[in-house]
């Protein structure tokens, strides 16, 4: 299309080099994006020949589904949790004379790096990664069969939990960064932090506390 509007030189209207614009602005955006797919997807790739050229050991293996045990049982944990304290969370949000407008339930999961690893620090938090899980409303099934292919074939002995995945698959940004199973075999400790914030909106001219 870039090419026929360019054929065609000055027969269009000068509207047309608006759309011209638009083309190729589309144009970058797929390229781009396509660079972006076969970057991820070389990367992948690149941690399976990683996986194969440097294989995880059978007691790292069982290392590993230990920690996926264990953050199995995190999230029942939290759904325990979740669930104690949202019946009068609704309650309070349902009561129409009640001034709170809305609730959130938040886990903060720290994973922490083992004491007896060379980089631990006493004066430091030695967080590894991080991750927030939102336990409002959460689904009623447990996601603690999380289907997983793409991995060494030790670790293919157990299903996977959503926690363990997100961990070794997932990229959240500098804080929450996507970790390698090596730096999994690093984590000593994971400490759970759930903060549940009630909110209110004060209409000010009103002076009611709820508005809507």
């Amino acid at each position: 299309m870039t090419k026929a509007l360019q054929s065609l030189g000055n027969e269009l209207p000068p509207e047309f080099s608006e759309i011209e614009a638009a083309v190729m602005t589309w144009q970058e955006s797929i390229e781009r994006l396509s660079a972006e797919f076969q970057a991820l997807y070389g990367a992948d790739n690149d941690l399976m020949a990683y996986w194969q050229d440097d294989p995880l050991s059978d007691a790292e293996n069982s290392q590993l589904l230990a920690l996926n045990k264990r953050l199995v049982d995190v999230t029942r944990h939290l759904r325990a949790v979740a669930e104690d304290v949202t019946p009068r969370l609704e309650a309070k949000f349902a009561d129409p004379n009640d001034p709170m407008s809305d609730y959130e339930i938040e886990a903060l999961i720290y994973f922490v790096l083992s004491e007896d690893d060379p980089d631990f620090d006493d004066d430091c938090d030695n967080f590894i990664a991080t991750r927030n899980e939102y336990l409002k409303h959460l689904p009623p099934q447990e996601f603690e069969s999380f289907a997983e292919s793409n991995v060494p074939k030790g670790l293919l002995a157990e299903p996977h939990c959503w926690l363990f995945h997100d961990l070794y698959d997932h990229d959240h940004g500098i804080d929450s960064p996507r970790i390698s199973f090596r730096d999994c075999l690093r984590i000593g400790k994971i400490h759970v932090d759930v903060q549940v914030t009630q909110q209110y909106d004060l209409d000010v001219k009103t002076a009611h506390a709820r508005v809507g």
